[in-house]
């Protein structure tokens, strides 16, 4: 916007001097009128352009009760002292001052041919609004982006959380004989990767466990048989003892009492 505003005084300025070297003379009001009337900053409604000579006097301004008079800017009457004074400030420049409480920016073009200033100013609320909003329009949308990525983390940490804490649950159930199948450990042995690879040797291993869980109890019921028929052939050779006894007995008796 800087650049603009003082390409904008400059061309004015260069028209300016076309205009007065085709008149060969000075200009009139009406032709100042018709040079700069409506010129400003697009889209910015505080700005305006306005021309005074080297006397500081008013040669074109929107507000044509102006028109004739001593400019009251201090900034303005410092610039047109300063061109007096000196040869060597610069043709074209931009500058920033207070008037009347505002801030202001002001763009000028020194014509030295006619002797006269242009200058183009803005409120500098004015200048700075597209940029203050693209800062504001940046700092939304990097909170977006970022909650955005953090939604993202919070999703692939989750996946890559979750089956671990799936494996650690299963492994703590195999500490506990505890064998029974789930389908959510086999999705995750299902996966391509070491996860994938933890989950097979967790199954391999729950159904070696089993198979170890069945020998044994098939020994515990092969035991339980044997213990059962020993009891069975004890208790049988202690009634045949018995009654041996009681027969031996019985033949002692009778010997006896013959």
């Amino acid at each position: 916007t800087h650049d603009y505003m003082r390409d904008l005084a400059r061309y004015t300025g260069y028209h300016l001097e076309d205009l007065t070297r085709e008149s060969s003379g000075t200009l009139d009001a009406d032709t100042y009128k018709s040079i700069f009337k409506g010129v400003k900053v697009h889209n910015k409604d505080s700005s305006y352009i306005y021309v005074v000579d080297y006397n500081g006097t008013i040669l074109y301004h929107p507000d044509e009760s102006k028109i004739g008079q001593a400019v009251e800017n201090l900034v303005t009457k410092d610039l047109v002292e300063a061109i007096n004074a000196s040869s060597s400030i610069s043709v074209s420049d931009i500058i920033d001052y207070e008037y009347k409480g505002v801030l202001k920016y002001a763009a000028y073009y020194n014509s030295i041919e006619t002797e006269n200033i242009i200058i183009v100013t803005s409120d500098k609320s004015d200048i700075l609004a597209p940029t203050i909003e693209l800062e504001i329009k940046a700092i939304i949308t990097s909170a977006i982006s970022c909650l955005v990525w953090l939604c993202l983390g919070g999703v692939i940490l989750y996946l890559l959380v979750s089956p671990v804490k799936l494996l650690n649950f299963e492994l703590n159930k195999l500490s506990e004989l505890d064998l029974k199948d789930t389908d959510s450990l086999d999705k995750v042995a299902k996966k391509g990767d070491e996860l994938g690879g933890i989950g097979i040797s967790i199954l391999n291993l729950r159904k070696s466990l089993r198979e170890v869980l069945t020998v044994l109890k098939d020994e515990s019921d092969s035991l339980n048989s044997e213990a059962l028929s020993l009891y069975d052939s004890t208790n049988t050779a202690i009634e045949t003892i018995q009654q041996v006894g009681i027969a031996i007995n019985d033949i002692a008796t009778s010997t006896n009492s013959q």
